[in-house]
C-alpha cells in the first residue's frame, strides 16, 4: 500500500512511498530537508520586505522635502517683503529703508528662526529627511540674502523716485514764482545748479532713466517763455465751469521776438528765436480754440434758454435785443437772425413750404450729426444775392445756418423746428438713422419710372417721410422699440398698405399727374410773361371798377385795348395753348373770350381768318401734349388741316 504524504509547500512535489522493502532508515535518509536552500530563501524574502521598506521610506523623505521646501520658500518672500516695505519711523509716520548693519542683523535672526524651526522642530529625531531637506534649506536662505539685499534696493530706488518727483515739483512752483525781471537769469543758474547735484544724487541711488541735458534745456525754455510772455497778459473769454482764464497777445510776443528785443539784459539766440517762435504759434492756435469754443458755448446756451420764449411769443423784441450774446460777429449774427425770426413770426411772414431737396439734405446731415446747432453754418446759397449777403471776413463761402435758412424762406418753421428736435434729443438721433434706411429704401418706388418727368415726385417722398416721421417718433414715445416699427413683418410697421397704395402712384396715374403738371406750369409761366406783356390783371382794382364782375372786365376797355396791341400778339404766339383765363390773375367768374375754344379742361385759339392753332404733337411725351391732342382731333379734326388751317369744302 502507497502512502501519502502532505507538502512542507504547495509548489513542492508529492511524495509516494512505495514498499521497495527499503529500510526505514533509508527512507529518512532519502527524505530529509534540505536547510541550506529553506535558509536561502528566506533571506531572499527579508531582502525584498527590507527593500520596500527602504522605497516608502524615501518617498516619505521626499514628500516631506517638497512640503516644507515650499513653506520656507513663503518664508523667504515674507522676509523679503519686510525688507522691502522698510522699516516704520514712528516720527515721519512713513518707512525707510534698513542701513546694512540692520539688514545682517535681520538675516542672522531669520538664519535662527529657521534652523529653530526646520532643523531643531520639523526635522528633530528625523535624521535622514534632514539630510535629504538640507540643500533645499541652504538654498532658501541663501535666496533670503539676495531678497534683503534686493528689497533694500527697491525701497531705497522707490524712495529716490518719490524724492525726484517731489524735487521737480517744488522745482515747478519756484519757476512759476519766479518774477520776470533782472535777477530772473541768476535764479535760471542756481536752479540749474541743483538739478545737477540732485541728478547725481539720483544716479548714486541707481536711477538711469533721467535725462539731464534734456532737464536743463526745459528749465531754460521755461525762464525764456517767461521772460517775453512777461506784460503781455490778457483776460480770455471764459463762462460755467472754465471761468475767465489768463491768455496773452500772441501777436504783439511774436513781433518783439522777431524785432531783436532784449529780455532783461538777455539777447536771444537764433536757435532759442526759433524755438520761441514755434511755441507763440502753438499757443496762439491753442489760446484761439479754447476762447472760440467758450464762446460759442456761450452764444449756444443764450440760444437755448431764449428759443422757446421767442417761438411762442412771449419774449418781446425789446428783450431779445438786450440778450447777452458775444460781441463779435459770431454772436451778432446769431441775435439779429433771432431778431428777424421774432419779427417775421410777429407778421405771420414765416414761410410754411421748404425748399424739399434742401430740407432733406438738411435733415440727413442732423441725423450723422454733421449739423449739431441751429446756428451752425452749413449751407452754401447758390443765390448770389444771398452768398453776398451773408459773406464776411470769418465766413468767405457765405454759409448760412438753418435758422437764417427759415429766415430767407428756405425752409419752413415747421421744418426748423424738427430739425432742432432732432438736434436736441440724440437717441432720437441715433433712431432715425435707421429710419431713414427704410424711407431710402422706398424711394424709387415712390418717385416712379417717370421721376424725370414729375416735378411732385420728391413732393410725394417729402410728404411721406413727414407723416411716417410723426408716427415713428410716436411710437418712440409710447414704448414701441424702433426695430419693430422699421420691420416688414412686424404689425407695428409704419409704412402700412394704405399709405403704400396713397403714395406709390402706378404708370398711367404718374402719367396723369405729370400731364397736369405741365399744364398748371405753362398756365403759371403764360401768367407770369401776360403780367410782364402789360395784360390787365383781375385784381382788387379791376374788381372795384366793375362792381365785380368779370364779364364786364372782359369787354372793358384795359382788355380790349390790350387785345389789339403788339404785345399781345407776341404773348399769344408764345402761348398758342394757353386760355387768356388762366393767364388772368386771380380772375373769377366766367372769363372766356372770342377766338377760342374749350374742350375737356383744353382751350385752343381761333382766329378771325377760319385757322385755328396747329394740331399739338402725337408723341407720347410730354403727356399734356398726348392729351391734348386728341382734343384737338375731335374738335378740328374733320374740319382743318395739321397747320390749322380750314380744309377745302
Amino acid at each position: 500500500m502507497a502512502i501519502t504524504i502532505k507538502p512542507v509547500r504547495e509548489d513542492q512535489e508529492i511524495k509516494t512511498l512505495r514498499n521497495t522493502g527499503s529500510s526505514m532508515l533509508d527512507i529518512a535518509k532519502s527524505n530529509r530537508i534540505n536547510y541550506e536552500k529553506t535558509t536561502n530563501e528566506f533571506a531572499a524574502i527579508t531582502q525584498t520586505i527590507n527593500a520596500h521598506n527602504d522605497k516608502l521610506n524615501q518617498r516619505r523623505i521626499n514628500n516631506k522635502s517638497t512640503k516644507y521646501n515650499a513653506l520656507m520658500s513663503d518664508d523667504v518672500q515674507e522676509f523679503g517683503q519686510t525688507i522691502e516695505l522698510g522699516k516704520y519711523n514712528e516720527t515721519t509716520k512713513t518707512y525707510d529703508p534698513w542701513t546694512e548693519k540692520e539688514i545682517k542683523q535681520k538675516l542672522l535672526k531669520f538664519e535662527k528662526d529657521m534652523e529653530t524651526k526646520y532643523k531643531n522642530k520639523i526635522y528633530k529625531n528625523d535624521e535622514a529627511a534632514w539630510e535629504h531637506f538640507a540643500s533645499y534649506y541652504w538654498n532658501n536662505l541663501k535666496n533670503a540674502d539676495g531678497k534683503a539685499h534686493t528689497g533694500n534696493k527697491k525701497k531705497i530706488l522707490s524712495d529716490t523716485s518719490i524724492a525726484w518727483a517731489t524735487f521737480k515739483n517744488t522745482q515747478s512752483e519756484r519757476i512759476a514764482d519766479q518774477k520776470a525781471n533782472e535777477t530772473m537769469w541768476l535764479a535760471m543758474q542756481v536752479i540749474i545748479a541743483e538739478e545737477k547735484q540732485m541728478y547725481a544724487s539720483a544716479v548714486n541711488a541707481g536711477i538711469q532713466n533721467i535725462d539731464l541735458a534734456a532737464n536743463i534745456k526745459e528749465i531754460e525754455t521755461k525762464f525764456l517763455i517767461k521772460a517775453i510772455e512777461a506784460g503781455h497778459e490778457k483776460q480770455l473769454f471764459g463762462d460755467g465751469v472754465d471761468g475767465n482764464t489768463t491768455g496773452y497777445n500772441y501777436k504783439q510776443i511774436a513781433k518783439e521776438i522777431n524785432s531783436g528785443k532784449e529780455y532783461y539784459g538777455k539777447k536771444l539766440a537764433k536757435d532759442e528765436k526759433e524755438m520761441l517762435l514755434n511755441y507763440v504759434k502753438d499757443k496762439a492756435l491753442q489760446q484761439d480754440w479754447f476762447e472760440k469754443r467758450n464762446k460759442t458755448q456761450h452764444n449756444e446756451d443764450i440760444y437755448k434758454n431764449s428759443i422757446k420764449e421767442i417761438r411762442n411769443g412771449t419774449m418781446p423784441i425789446s428783450k431779445i435785443e438786450k440778450l447777452d450774446f458775444t460781441k463779435d460777429e459770431d454772436g451778432m449774427k446769431i441775435k439779429d437772425a433771432l431778431l428777424t425770426y421774432a419779427r417775421s413770426k410777429m407778421l405771420g411772414l414765416l414761410p410754411t413750404e421748404s425748399n424739399i431737396d434742401l430740407f432733406r439734405q438738411l435733415r440727413t446731415k442732423v441725423t450723422t450729426m454733421d449739423i449739431t446747432s441751429p446756428n451752425q453754418k452749413v449751407f452754401i446759397p447758390k443765390d448770389e444775392k444771398l452768398k453776398k449777403k451773408y459773406t464776411t471776413e470769418n465766413n468767405p463761402e457765405g454759409k448760412m445756418s438753418v435758422l437764417e435758412l427759415v429766415n430767407e424762406g428756405l425752409i419752413s418753421e415747421e421744418d426748423y423746428n424738427r430739425l432742432e428736435s432732432i438736434m436736441n434729443d440724440p437717441q432720437l438721433t441715433t433712431d432715425l438713422r435707421e429710419f431713414n434706411k427704410l424711407i431710402t429704401a422706398y424711394q424709387p418706388l415712390i418717385e416712379g419710372k417717370l421721376k424725370q418727368y414729375d416735378m411732385k415726385s420728391t413732393v410725394r417722398v417729402y410728404q411721406l417721410e413727414s407723416i411716417l416721421e410723426n408716427k415713428f417718433k410716436e411710437g418712440l414715445k409710447n414704448g414701441i422699440k424702433a426695430s419693430d416699427m422699421l420691420d416688414p413683418n412686424n404689425e407695428n410697421f409704419i409704412l402700412t398698405d394704405e399709405l403704400l397704395e396713397k403714395y406709390v402712384l402706378s404708370l398711367p396715374k404718374q402719367a396723369a399727374e405729370i400731364s397736369n403738371q405741365l399744364k398748371e406750369t405753362t398756365n403759371q409761366n403764360a401768367a407770369k410773361e401776360w403780367e410782364d406783356a402789360g395784360g390787365p390783371l383781375w385784381n382788387d382794382e379791376m374788381k372795384k371798377k366793375y362792381n365785380n364782375d368779370a364779364e364786364a372786365f372782359n369787354n372793358g376797355t384795359e382788355m380790349q385795348e390790350f387785345l389789339q396791341s403788339e404785345n399781345y400778339k407776341v404773348w399769344s404766339e408764345k402761348n398758342i395753348n394757353v386760355p387768356i383765363k388762366n393767364a388772368v390773375n386771380n380772375a373769377t367768374g366766367k372769363v372766356e373770350m372770342d377766338g377760342q375754344k374749350e374742350s375737356n379742361g383744353y382751350t385752343f385759339k381761333t382766329f378771325d381768318d377760319g385757322r385755328v392753332e396747329p394740331m399739338p404733337s402725337p408723341s407720347i411725351l410730354p403727356f399734356y401734349n398726348y392729351n391734348r391732342y386728341f382734343e384737338w382731333v375731335k374738335l378740328f379734326g374733320k374740319t382743318h388741316n395739321t397747320d390749322g388751317t380750314p380744309k377745302e369744302k
